[in-house]
């Protein structure tokens, strides 16, 4: 369950909703449906427990679900971003290219 941080309500969504799953100001967060909710617990423990062949940690504060990437565009020096499908986009780490070619194939 993902805990809104306004009503403290509790919501189940089906992982496979989320589109991404990161940190900013030391606080987890998920968006979908084109929203941001808060997250209880750290990136690192949410990373644990969700389908490694479904979610990739492209960078220290970024999970994305593979299957919500859109668009891989070259960055800069060998790095990309990932693009998911309300435009955000979200940047894949040179050191992490090669993991993530390997889950999802892409010239």
């Amino acid at each position: 369950a993902l805990l809104e941080e306004v009503t403290e309500n509790r919501r189940i969504v089906p992982v496979e909703k989320v589109d991404l799953f990161f940190s900013r100001e030391e606080k987890g967060y998920a968006r979908f449906g084109g929203k941001e909710f808060a997250l209880q617990g750290t990136l690192a423990r949410l990373e644990a427990s969700l389908p490694a062949l479904m979610f990739f940690r492209c960078r220290r504060c970024f999970i994305v679900n593979v299957a919500r990437v859109t668009k891989v565009v070259p960055w800069f020096n060998g790095a990309y971003n990932l693009v998911l499908p309300d435009g955000t986009e979200v940047p894949l780490t040179r050191r992490k290219v090669q993991a993530f070619k390997e889950l999802v194939p892409f010239l």
